[in-house]
């Protein structure tokens, strides 16, 4: 009996306590290793939400940009309709002076 105890406190000392040495050091290791990734996950978020929070600014920023695009295109497009009327009126105004020029010269040319 006194033989068996002592070969399994043999087998306990010598098999077992390496092992329950190399699971303890596994399970540290494994710990870190989650703290590290956990740490890691935690700025990936953060830069994350970041990114979303200036890309939705962003898109607001350009929402409004558009807008005053639109009304830009759209105070050029009156514009140019009072640019054309503008040159409509001048060129029936340079055929009016034409007109009376020529009118002018003809009758100057009787009165001589």
């Amino acid at each position: 009996m006194q033989a068996n105890i002592a070969n399994v406190n043999s087998v306990l000392v010598n098999q077992l306590s390496p092992g329950a040495i190399q699971v303890a050091s596994g399970v540290s290791t494994a710990q870190s290793t989650l703290a590290t990734g956990a740490s890691a996950l935690s700025t990936g978020l953060s830069t994350y939400t970041g990114v979303v929070s200036t890309i939705a600014s962003g898109a607001q920023t350009l929402d409004a940009n558009s807008s005053s695009l639109m009304t830009g295109f759209a105070t050029l497009q009156s514009g140019t309709s009072a640019l054309n009327t503008g040159a409509q009126q001048l060129a029936t105004g340079g055929n009016t002076l034409t007109n009376g020029l020529t009118s002018l010269s003809t009758n100057l040319f009787y009165i001589i």
